[in-house]
């Protein structure tokens, strides 16, 4: 959940870092030409699991709005950086 200058976005925040977070994977599909619509499947690693439900998996949700993806979510006492609440992998299916 950093910005372009590597800083971190929404300190003890986790729905603004999961928005970061899909934003990043927003641009990275569009690189390739794809949209959300082709992620077959994430993986989502978060530090709060019940702040995460409450407030970074409205995000998620929004974000693949029509038909999700499979998904698993892995609750884990820290991430790489322990300021990051939140690590979503995706997944793909390209034609």
């Amino acid at each position: 959940p950093f910005d372009a200058a590597q800083q971190l976005v929404g300190d003890g925040d986790v729905g603004a870092q999961t928005r970061c977070v899909l934003e990043h994977i927003r641009r990275s599909l569009a690189d390739v030409g794809a949209t959300p619509a082709d992620v077959v499947r994430t993986k989502t690693y978060v530090v709060d699991m019940r702040s995460y439900l409450d407030h970074g998996l409205p995000e998620w949700v929004a974000f693949f709005a029509g038909d999700p993806p499979a998904s698993t979510t892995v609750g884990v006492t820290e991430l790489a950086d322990p300021r990051a609440l939140v690590e979503i992998e995706a997944y793909a299916e390209l034609d």
